[in-house]
């Protein structure tokens, strides 16, 4: 039944996207998949204005611990067997002391069933789903976001936890790249190797000097990038070029 659900949202979207003159969107994904599947419509970028409290300014004060927070739901292709994965390889491999901390509405039972990984003993806590202050607050004592997804756009997890200042660790798929300057604002990793995604997780719990770098970067590219007075003018304009 769900994947009959999926095949009937792609072919929906596909008509409507094939349809219409104007598309607004808000990374090079979005762009380059319009050009593929309706090359005569025209392309407008407009942001996102994200949740309140993540614009509020507030200090990073990480945990002695390392921490590392995700934020995903149940479809397989948000990548929890990727989390289970990189945890197995922090923790039994590169001998590291962390806590993983993933918010949502996780089911765990098919993908560690999958993975031969239970999420207990790979230092992995499910804590379920979560108000935004909440959210804020543990990205403020974490060393890092990690964001594990197989088929993603432009996730606001990503946004929000550069917002407020923390380095993210994130799977190159869709817009990430968008969002996430490698080295910079972030690290990209491929979602099949669970090895690469290790390494940076480790770099940014080893070296917390890049760590803040890399966040203070990120936090200063995401204040621009939604910045709620230019998204809101940027939109009436682009509304009013589509209807002249």
């Amino acid at each position: 039944m769900y994947h009959a659900y999926w095949h009937r949202s792609c072919h929906w979207e596909k008509a409507i996207l094939k349809a219409v003159p104007h598309v607004l969107g808000r990374t090079d994904w979005d762009q380059q998949a319009l050009a593929v599947l309706n090359p005569n419509a025209e392309y407008h970028y407009g942001g996102e204005i994200l949740r309140d409290i993540f614009y509020e300014e507030k200090n990073r004060v990480m945990s002695q611990r390392p921490v590392i927070m995700s934020t995903i739901s149940f479809p397989t292709y948000k990548g929890y067997d990727v989390i289970l994965k990189v945890a197995n390889i922090l923790k039994n491999e590169m001998h590291l002391d962390f806590e993983w901390k993933v918010f949502g509405n996780v089911e765990p039972h098919m993908m560690e069933a999958h993975t031969g990984l239970k999420h207990e003993d790979v230092n992995v806590c499910l804590c379920g789903v979560a108000f935004a202050e909440q959210l804020r607050d543990t990205l403020l004592s974490s060393t890092l976001y990690f964001h594990p997804s197989y088929m993603e756009n432009s996730p606001n997890s990503v946004g929000e936890a550069q917002l407020v200042g923390i380095p993210v660790v994130a799977s190159r798929v869709g817009g990430t790249d968008s969002m996430v300057e490698h080295g910079k604002t972030g690290l990209l990793f491929p979602v099949t190797d669970p090895y690469i995604a290790a390494y940076y997780v480790g770099r940014m719990i080893n070296d917390i000097n890049e760590n803040i770098k890399i966040g203070k970067a990120a936090h200063d590219v995401a204040l621009r990038r939604h910045d709620k007075v230019s998204i809101v003018n940027s939109l009436i304009e682009t509304y009013k070029e589509m209807i002249l």
